[in-house]
């Protein structure tokens, strides 16, 4: 069955850090784990590079992605795409986040 935007309400998102990188994760009451964010720290620790999204297929369209985007920003942690290197998939939602 297919979900809808509803059902991805009441998300939690935490950070740890991983040697140089900065690991967003978004959980799901019920379901658990539903995306990852891995932010590459910079060497002026003004921005941190967005190095990958991972958001299972069956939760994607729902708005898990924007949401760890919008906590790495409302968090001070700077996030900035990677322009250089990206999916088409990762193109489109930069340009739909914006920067």
């Amino acid at each position: 069955m297919t979900r809808n935007n509803a059902d991805f309400h009441n998300i939690t998102f935490s950070r740890r850090m991983d040697d140089d990188w900065i690991i967003i994760e978004a959980n799901h009451p019920e379901l658990g784990k539903v995306g990852t964010m891995s932010l590459r720290e910079e060497d002026s620790n003004k921005f941190r590079t967005v190095a990958n999204v991972d958001v299972p297929s069956e939760y994607r369209r729902k708005g898990v992605a924007t949401s760890m985007w919008k906590y790495a920003k409302e968090s001070g942690l700077n996030p900035k795409h990677d322009y250089i290197e990206q999916t088409d998939e990762g193109k489109a939602w930069a340009k739909q986040v914006g920067d």
